[in-house]
């Protein structure tokens, strides 16, 4: 599912109406970012669908607000930090003419198993 919107946790709370009205039978979602995952989390405590009995959610970036709620939420955490230095070093490198430039550089990620799945 997609949304011309920005991600937010407003967002997962409102498109998981969507995702059930489209795939009643639905029993997991994998979500761009934890903010999404989140509010998919809170819509399910509203409509009182058990996670992850009944439906598992997993996020992605491993945002700190993932590990508060209860259930704790499954993530891929991505070095975001690191993500965006490397960038901005290609970018400079490029800038300044050099043309032997890594075309794909592994960063690495870790998983967070959570309680939502």
């Amino acid at each position: 599912f997609r949304s011309p919107e920005f991600t937010s946790i407003r967002l997962g709370f409102e498109i998981l109406d969507d995702i059930l009205a489209s795939e009643p039978k639905v029993d997991g979602v994998i979500c761009t970012n934890d903010d999404v995952a989140m509010g998919m989390l809170l819509s399910c405590k509203n409509r009182g669908i058990k996670v992850p009995n009944e439906l598992g959610i997993a996020g992605m970036h491993g945002h700190d607000m993932g590990k508060l709620y209860s259930p704790t939420l499954a993530t891929v955490i991505t070095p975001r930090y690191l993500i965006g230095k490397v960038a901005a070093e290609q970018l400079l490198a490029r800038i300044d003419g050099l043309e032997d430039i890594e075309t794909y550089i592994d960063l690495g990620f870790k998983l967070n198993e959570g309680e939502s799945i």
